[in-house]
C-alpha cells in the first residue's frame, strides 16, 4: 500500500525528530563533543539512523496486521535483541513535550517542523 504524500512527509519529519531527540541527544553526543567521533562520522551516523527510522516508519505505516507481525518477527530475530534490557520509560520526554507545546507557535516557523505541523491538518 502506497503512503499519501502527507503521511510520507510526516514520516520524514518524525524520523528527523526521533533521530535528534532519541539518538543524537544521548551519550553519542558526548562522545562527539569529546572528539571520539569526528564531525563527518557523526553526520554519517545521524543520516544512517534517520534513514533507518524513516524506512521503519514507512514500512510500519504500509503494513497490515499480518505483514506487521511478520515484520516484527523479522526485526526481532535479526538483531539479538532478546538479550537486551527492556526499555524504560523516560519521563524527561514528557517535560520536553510540555515545553514543546508551550513553544509550538515559535517552532511552527521552523522549516522542518513547519512542514510537519502543516501536514498534521
Amino acid at each position: 500500500m502506497a503512503l499519501t504524500k502527507k503521511r510520507d512527509e510526516q514520516n520524514k519529519a518524525l524520523s528527523k525528530l526521533i533521530t535528534v531527540n532519541c539518538v543524537r541527544n544521548t551519550i553519542i553526543e558526548n562522545y562527539h563533543a569529546e572528539g571520539k567521533i569526528s564531525d563527518e562520522e557523526m553526520k554519517a551516523f545521524n543520516k544512517e539512523v534517520c534513514n533507518h527510522i524513516y524506512t521503519a516508519l514507512t514500512i510500519y505505516a504500509r503494513a497490515n496486521g499480518e505483514e506487521l507481525n511478520l515484520l516484527l518477527g523479522m526485526w526481532d530475530s535479526s538483531g539479538g535483541v532478546d538479550a537486551w534490557d527492556d526499555p524504560i520509560y523516560n519521563p524527561h520526554m514528557d517535560a520536553m513535550m510540555e515545553k514543546f507545546k508551550s513553544l509550538q507557535k515559535y517552532f511552527r516557523e521552523s522549516s522542518t517542523l513547519q512542514r510537519f505541523f502543516n501536514n498534521l491538518g
